[in-house]
């Protein structure tokens, strides 16, 4: 992580000093480069630790509505940035599991929807509680999904829709499914229209 480090403080460097316009150009795909790269060492080993059940040792009661308004906020540079609306039903929600695991769970989402919704879009989060589970569903107003995108969207290092390195929705899929959940994903109409991630939680596992 190092090198990169080095290599991604320089490129940012470049990218804000005063050269060439196509020089500027270069030096912004070095930066997403090597930022891209950076993500990906750092999620092989949370999807390691997560096959070898690691993670999920340690459970715990905690508010998942409060979790769920955290991740929001520490993500708040990079949503308002692109000007979105964050359209939020969160009633209160006490759940039995792991803390650690579950915020990655939100993180990868998070990011994904804002990745693919434009400038000026919506992401709405809703929580659903049940008599024995929890449904929580991201949806946006993004470019949505084609039919071999969802076929292989939790598989790692896909890469469908222009996506990064594969391995976010990877993490997700086999977190919560470790968890005795699951997790579906689809268009909310048409393509245009967005995409959706519904997650379905045991409240007692």
């Amino acid at each position: 992580k190092t090198p990169l480090a080095a290599i991604e403080g320089y490129a940012a460097l470049l990218n804000e000093s005063d050269i060439p316009q196509e020089q500027r150009e270069y030096a912004r795909r070095i930066l997403e480069g090597t930022r891209q790269l950076s993500s990906l060492t750092g999620n092989i080993p949370k999807l390691s630790k997560l096959e070898n059940q690691q993670i999920i040792s340690e459970k715990k009661h905690f508010l998942l509505d409060e979790q769920l308004r955290r991740a929001i906020l520490s993500m708040e540079p990079v949503w308002s940035q692109k000007e979105l609306e964050m359209d939020l039903d969160l009633p209160e929600t006490s759940y039995y599991g792991s803390e650690e695991l579950m915020l990655q769970v939100w993180t990868n989402l998070l990011s994904n929807a804002v990745k693919f919704t434009p400038d000026h879009g919506t992401i709405s989060v809703r929580i659903r509680k049940n008599a024995d589970s929890v449904l929580v569903e991201f949806q946006d107003t993004g470019i949505g999904m084609t039919d071999d995108v969802k076929s292989h969207i939790f598989e790692r290092f896909y890469k469908g829709n222009g996506g990064k390195n594969g391995i976010g929705l990877s993490i997700v899929w086999t977190g919560i499914h470790y968890l005795g959940g699951s997790i579906t994903a689809g268009n909310r109409a048409v393509p245009e229209h967005g995409a959706y991630y519904r997650l379905l939680l045991p409240l007692s596992f």
